[in-house]
């Protein structure tokens, strides 16, 4: 490399830095309002990740895909998602877990559980029809919007001392998340703003910096490694796969290490429900997905490893019901692998 190229390179490392403190800085913006918002209005924890903190980290996807959709490439959108799902359980919980051992509900859970599997299913059976027209886009995201609501009013009519989920210190003691009303100690901890609106300012604010964050990474990853000759390839099924799944990474680290395990699994959960249901039903709407268009390894080999990690996220939800930070590794590990056998089909 010449002089220029070690300039380049050093701005592009430079760019990824500062994208990665723009990620922290912002997840705890989001994490902080989000407690707060669901303190004050007396709502869970979950409701709060399913909605606020998942739909807005799932930001980057949405853009992806969308604009994927008006440029005709429906691979990428589809891709984008599935890839993304994926990502979400076995990297965001993986490194959540390895931070600090994630404890369920599995009562709570057992219906958000059964709606992620059910939307995964609904995934997989549209592709495998062929087509994912404009009607079928605009049922599923009323279908999302519904679902929506009915979280709402389960959270409005649960008791207030439920407990939704845990997460367990450092000692191997629980430390539950509860209503304020009958958690005067957690009060102490919960993050002061002057008002509602200011936190979802500042919700809204970590929300648009996320993605702004994830940008900048994912641009100074992928100009570092047209430096270095990394093929593209592999930064395709690396930074750019991970790049769109750094707002729920960031978000859910700085959560289970603010003891909000609730919030990394309504992350994720939530996520999850949104990028099939909103993302490939708004793609379809602006341009019907057809199967014929993607690559076969998608339909051969993606989307079942997208269904099957669902799967396995919900066995381990019911039984054990929790996630240790040996299964964090676990997943970790099973992400490693998957992304090493999607370079080996793609080389």
């Amino acid at each position: 490399m010449d002089i220029s190229d070690n300039a380049l390179l050093v701005f592009a490392l430079s760019t990824v830095v500062l994208g990665m403190l723009i990620l922290i800085r912002c997840g705890d913006w989001i994490v902080d309002g989000a407690v707060f918002i669901a303190r004050k209005a007396g709502i869970s924890m979950l409701l709060v990740g399913f909605t606020i903190v998942a739909f807005g980290t799932s930001l980057p996807e949405l853009i992806v895909s969308v604009n994927a959709s008006l440029k005709g490439s429906p691979g990428i959108a589809v891709g984008n998602v599935i890839g993304s799902n994926i990502a979400n359980i076995l990297l965001v919980i993986g490194a959540g877990a390895v931070c600090r051992t994630l404890v369920a509900n599995r009562k709570k859970l057992a219906l958000d559980m059964g709606k992620m599997m059910l939307a995964s299913t609904l995934c997989v059976c549209l592709l495998l029809y062929g087509v994912i027209g404009a009607m079928t886009g605009v049922l599923m995201i009323l279908t999302l919007i519904g679902y929506v609501f009915l979280q709402y009013q389960r959270s409005k009519t649960a008791p207030q001392d439920t407990v939704i989920a845990t997460v367990v210190q450092e000692e191997g003691s629980l430390a539950p998340v509860m209503h304020p009303h009958h958690a005067q100690t957690d009060e102490n901890d919960m993050p002061v703003f002057k008002s509602v609106w200011i936190a979802a300012l500042f919700v809204v604010c970590g929300i648009i910096g996320l993605a702004f964050g994830a940008d900048l990474m994912v641009r100074g990853a992928i100009t570092s490694a047209a430096i270095l000759n990394v093929p593209d390839a592999i930064v395709g099924l690396t930074v750019i796969a991970v790049g769109t799944s750094l707002p729920e990474l960031s978000t859910s680290i700085i959560a289970a290490l603010k003891k909000q395990g609730d919030i990394v699994l309504g992350n994720v959960i939530g996520s999850n429900v949104f990028n099939i249901m909103m993302i490939l039903g708004a793609t379809a709407i602006i341009n019907p997905i057809s199967a014929k268009e993607l690559p076969p390894q998608m339909i051969h080999f993606d989307m079942w490893v997208m269904l099957g990690v669902a799967a396995l996220f919900c066995v381990l939800v019911i039984r054990p019901g929790q996630f240790s930070r040996v299964t964090g590794g676990i997943f970790l590990a099973g992400y490693a692998a998957y992304i090493g056998a999607m370079a080996l089909m793609n080389t």
